[in-house]
């Protein structure tokens, strides 16, 4: 599942008001609107282009999974385990690893496939989410855990 950050709409009804007054901040330092769907680069980059039966679930707050489909997405396809990835860390992912925490899903944070403006915060959010929410480990030890049937 893919998760992206924008709004279907020109003037961000679709997205909590709190954050009409930052967006449209952005807009206005871009000379065009910002965080749209249509916008160019709001796309899930190429390198991670969604396969065939791959969703793509668009978001309207930091978290995916208080402010879209993805706990009924999951849960109607069985899935109990989630590994989070994404940026910022201190941020978006946190707020997921928090939500799908309290929706109980199992999760693991997969600690280089996420990033964070500054590596200080990205320490620490991973030993937060460590602590309350989720497992934090490498690709190299996910891959382990697969093999193993984990």
């Amino acid at each position: 599942v893919h998760i992206v950050t924008w709004s279907e709409t020109h003037d961000l009804s679709d997205m909590p008001t709190y954050q009409h007054t930052a967006i449209n901040r952005m807009s206005e330092a871009a000379g065009e609107q910002v965080y749209r769907k249509w916008n160019t680069g709001m796309d899930v980059c190429p390198e991670l282009a969604p396969l065939d039966n791959e969703p793509v679930i668009p978001k309207r707050t930091g978290s995916g999974f208080i402010s879209s489909m993805l706990p009924e997405v999951l849960r109607y396809g069985g899935v109990d385990t989630v590994l989070l990835t994404g940026v910022n860390t201190n941020g978006c992912v946190f707020e997921t690893a928090c939500g799908g925490r309290n929706m109980d899903f199992k999760q693991i944070l997969v600690s280089d496939c996420t990033a964070c403006f500054d590596p200080m915060l990205q320490e620490e959010a991973e030993v937060w989410i460590n602590r309350h929410f989720a497992n934090v480990v490498t690709t190299e030890q996910v891959i382990k855990l697969l093999h193993a049937g984990k």
